[in-house]
């Protein structure tokens, strides 16, 4: 069975939405905008304003001031609960969970350097070695045979 190798800027964009999101939901709009100037880098401004539009759209947030104050951090999202995703342990998880697919990916695609601003907010919700360790497990599951 051929495995799926991500290795272009728009395979990146579904858990550079999925951390933000799930970041935001947890009230770390710090972090959150460190991944929105990591996928600036990544895809430019323009694409992942775009792709958080249509993300808040499909959430039910509508109208531009809202969407506005949505990507401000002051309206709630509550994008776990959109997913079955309750509990702010869970959350944490689900935001782990995106980050490390996203420095995988990074890594998988030889960006380093893009992995490790990923890496310095994995960190920040699960220590240093956890994160590390779920990273190298998510390379081996997404690129070794």
């Amino acid at each position: 069975m051929q495995r799926y190798t991500p290795n272009s800027n728009a395979d990146l964009i579904h858990p550079l939405l999925g951390s933000w999101a799930s970041l935001m939901d947890l009230g770390r709009k710090g972090d959150a905008h460190l991944i929105e100037s990591l996928a600036n880098d990544i895809l430019g401004a323009g694409q992942f304003e775009s792709a958080i539009d249509n993300m808040l759209e499909g959430v039910g947030i509508e109208d531009d001031h809202n969407k506005g104050l949505a990507k401000d951090g002051f309206l709630r999202i509550a994008f776990g609960e959109r997913v079955a995703v309750a509990t702010k342990e869970e959350k944490r998880e689900m935001a782990v969970e995106y980050l490390v697919d996203l420095a995988a990916m990074l890594l998988g695609m030889k960006r380093a350097g893009l992995e490790e601003r990923v890496g310095e907010v994995g960190e920040c919700l699960v220590g240093a070695e956890v994160f590390e360790a779920k990273v190298v497990a998510k390379v081996e599951e997404l690129y070794e045979d």
